[in-house]
């Protein structure tokens, strides 16, 4: 009797490593030095702090094509004020090369001091870019019509599974099963 065994993969790598770190970042606005990029520094304790108008707008270029499996937002702090500096309406677009802007998601939520939002990806998209659109305040300030600043203190993307560089310690060797879809290349072993 001959013996054989196939390859059953437990896991892939992916997805766990924040991909916006240290990425080109712009915005519609900023307060002070706290400027866009800050916010793909990789540090959340830096921020970015909006203008005072309602409309905002943040985007990320990774600088290569990627499918974005998750995105979450570290939305800033409540200053002494107690004026909270969090969006209740947001919506993420996502967009390729020579492509029009996609929204992947849209959210009217209610207002909370601090907060963090992670947004998984519905179906797969391949994107460069990733912008993130504010449009409502959750307060504004006394006396004043202008929209309260919104803070951010960080952005993390993280892309899809990827089994072009597979962990061994994932490899799981057992007869008769393959039950993780994703190519092993036989030359990595």
């Amino acid at each position: 009797m001959v013996g054989f065994a196939t390859i059953e993969l437990m896991g892939c790598r992916g997805g766990t490593q924040n991909v916006a770190i240290g990425k080109l970042t712009t915005g519609s606005s900023f307060s002070g030095v706290h400027f866009p990029n800050l916010i793909t520094s990789g540090d959340t304790w830096s921020t970015w702090v909006s203008g005072r108008q309602a409309k905002q707008w943040l985007e990320i270029d990774l600088g290569i094509s990627a499918v974005v499996a998750l995105i979450k937002i570290w939305w800033g702090d409540e200053n002494a004020d107690g004026y909270q500096r969090v969006a209740q309406r947001e919506q993420i677009k996502l967009k390729d090369e020579n492509e029009h802007w996609e929204q992947i998601h849209r959210a009217e939520m209610e207002c909370s001091a601090l907060r963090t939002d992670t947004i998984p990806m519905e179906y797969e998209k391949a994107a460069r870019y990733i912008r993130l659109e504010m449009f409502a305040s959750c307060s504004v300030e006394p006396d004043t019509p202008e929209a309260t600043p919104y803070v951010i203190s960080a952005v993390e993307v993280f892309i899809g599974d990827t089994c072009t560089s597979p962990d061994i310690s994932l490899i799981n060797f057992s007869p008769f099963s393959l039950t993780k879809p994703c190519q092993v290349m036989p030359h990595l072993f």
